[in-house]
């Protein structure tokens, strides 16, 4: 009968080494693009803008809080639109 040589048998084939030369490529690819993104000038322009508005609005109705804060700390409530009572 013959034998089987030890190098052929299941258990004592050597495991293949797993690379990760994809998943480093990946890594970089991801790093890549997100450089690209954050270093894009439509992003920059486009927060800045963002920002600009926020700071528009915030201004525009600055002066609607500060009444709604003056008339709640003079004890008059808010006023009422459509004909009902201004302050009641």
């Amino acid at each position: 009968m013959s034998e089987i040589p030890t190098e052929q048998t299941p258990t004592n084939l050597p495991t293949p080494e797993t690379t990760t030369e994809s998943s480093i490529s990946g890594v970089e690819n991801l790093k890549s693009a997100v450089g690209n993104v954050l270093s894009s000038w439509k992003l920059k322009v486009g927060l800045a803008v963002a920002v600009l508005f926020g700071v528009f609005l915030f201004t525009f109705y600055w002066q609607h809080i500060i009444a709604v804060v003056g008339l709640t700390l003079s004890g008059l409530k808010t006023l009422r639109f459509c004909g009902q009572n201004r302050f009641g």
